[in-house]
């Protein structure tokens, strides 16, 4: 969290400092685009090994399965079928049936089972 408010600060830095420069629908572009950049470059902290394999077990099975992720600073509940789980960018993914593409240290349950933050901690 504290990294995330950090990040805010330095956006908000960069938008004020372009507003004499630049017109006002350029600004609000640029800082769309720095947030979104600035979202995709947090690093990626690995899921516990239990969960990941559980993961993989769930996708084998083809059964629905309810995530409950983090998008955009809210907590998003969707069900489906995982059909692929993937690296991309240094980070891994799940996809669900539907097309949704989920980042695995986003994910906060599975099937009501709450996801630890990475392997290290696990016993």
């Amino acid at each position: 969290m504290q990294n995330f408010v950090f990040n805010l600060a330095k956006i908000r830095a960069i938008f004020e400092w372009l507003q004499p420069f630049v017109p006002i629908y350029s600004r609000k572009s640029f800082l769309l685009l720095l947030i979104k950049n600035d979202e995709t470059m947090k690093p990626y902290i690995p899921i516990a090994c239990g969960n990941y394999d559980e993961l993989e077990a769930l996708s084998v099975t083809g059964r629905d399965v309810e995530v409950k992720f983090f998008l955009d600073g809210s907590i998003v509940e969707e069900t489906g079928k995982i059909v692929d789980i993937f690296p991309r960018d240094k980070a891994e993914y799940l996809r669900l049936h539907s097309g949704t593409e989920i980042r695995l240290d986003d994910v906060l349950s599975v099937n009501g089972k709450l996801f630890s933050s990475s392997c290290s901690t696990e016993k």
